[in-house]
């Protein structure tokens, strides 16, 4: 794994999912539904990406280690997440 994919799977799996998980907690949403968009916010990396990179001719390699890296941790990345979200309801 390089640093660009390790960078990219950290950003998606970790940082955008607490990021809007701060968010929703200062717009005063419910918590319910912060746990909801948390945890969708918390999958891995969509296969559209993959398949554009091939269609394109462009980082297809990158593409498809950053879809794989992100599905792989995602388990635990997710998991964490549900756990965390549900301390708060």
């Amino acid at each position: 794994m390089t640093l660009a994919i390790g960078i990219s799977v950290f950003l998606r799996n970790v940082v955008m999912p607490a990021a809007i998980w701060c968010a929703m907690i200062f717009s005063g949403m419910p918590h319910g539904a912060i746990g909801e968009v948390v945890v969708a916010m918390s999958r891995p990396t969509a296969p559209i990406a993959v398949i554009l990179a091939v269609q394109y001719g462009s980082a297809e390699q990158e593409m498809a280690s950053a879809l794989f890296y992100s599905t792989v941790l995602s388990a635990i990345t997710m998991g964490g997440f549900i756990w965390l979200t549900s301390l708060f309801n």
